[in-house]
């Protein structure tokens, strides 16, 4: 699905265009095949989680963003060309608020404090018009945009750049013949579970030790995480020596 500039994908609610890009994920790249969570990676490096976050988000009746991730979650739909109704209805300083946490520039937590709040889970309350605001804090939030919206103009034009070009692709470049597509679609459960847990394991590698695995993190891992990487190295290792033997390709 190529985006192009403000090109509108979908204008719905919050849930429904989740399901939306969800569907647009799994008709390229189908769950439980190879690359799921190299597409959900752009997603997860906006919203500050980790793909294996994005995926729960996506699976049907599991938990949905919440709190901070929440209004993250909406701007950057609203970045790649969905017209979000919990966004659209927002009060323009309300917006810019909302901006200012989805782009990372402040915390929900950081705004709260500003405006004399305690609970951090109030925010979307706010945004949402849930809870009402007095004058007072009002315009409390628009000197909290007015003081940052130089930068907020710069982070989102950035993010423009860097975002609004992603593009549901697959993952992995496709063999000639269409044959590796169907089987990946007629995939056991078992081996769908396993290709899942595969994904998972590598993205939390990466996060714990980064992708060039610095000797010097690794040096300070706990003994028994080296102990369950030999171990889970060792198993691998075995595993794909016969995997690459001619005829089990």
């Amino acid at each position: 699905m190529e985006v192009a500039e403000n090109q509108e994908i979908l204008r719905a609610h919050f849930p429904e265009c989740m399901r939306h890009l969800k569907a647009e994920f799994d008709s390229v790249v189908p769950r439980g095949t190879k690359g799921v969570f190299d597409q959900y990676r752009p997603i997860a490096d906006f919203c500050k989680v980790t793909a294996v976050t994005v995926s729960r988000w996506f699976r049907e009746g599991d938990s949905n963003p919440i709190g901070d991730t929440w209004i993250k979650m909406i701007c950057y739909l609203d970045l790649i060309g969905y017209k979000v109704i919990e966004l659209e209805n927002m009060g323009k300083t309300f917006r810019h608020i909302a901006e200012i946490v989805g782009y990372g520039l402040m915390t929900g937590e950081q705004v709260l404090v500003e405006l004399d709040y305690s609970q951090s889970s109030r925010l979307k309350m706010i945004l949402t018009g849930e809870i009402g605001i007095s004058d007072g804090r009002s315009q409390k939030m628009y000197d909290i945009w007015k003081a940052r919206h130089a930068e907020l103009d710069v982070v989102k034009a950035k993010m423009q750049e860097r975002y609004r070009k992603h593009t549901i692709r697959p993952a992995v470049v496709p063999i000639a013949s269409s044959a590796p597509l169907v089987l990946a679609r007629a995939m056991p459960s078992r081996e769908q579970a396993l290709v899942s847990i595969m994904e998972g394991i590598t993205s939390l590698l990466d996060e714990a030790v980064g992708d060039q695995a610095d000797p010097r993190v690794l040096i300070g891992l706990n003994p028994a995480t080296k102990k369950a990487i030999l171990h889970f190295s060792a198993r691998l290792s075995a595993i794909s020596s016969k995997l690459i033997v001619p005829g089990n390709g």
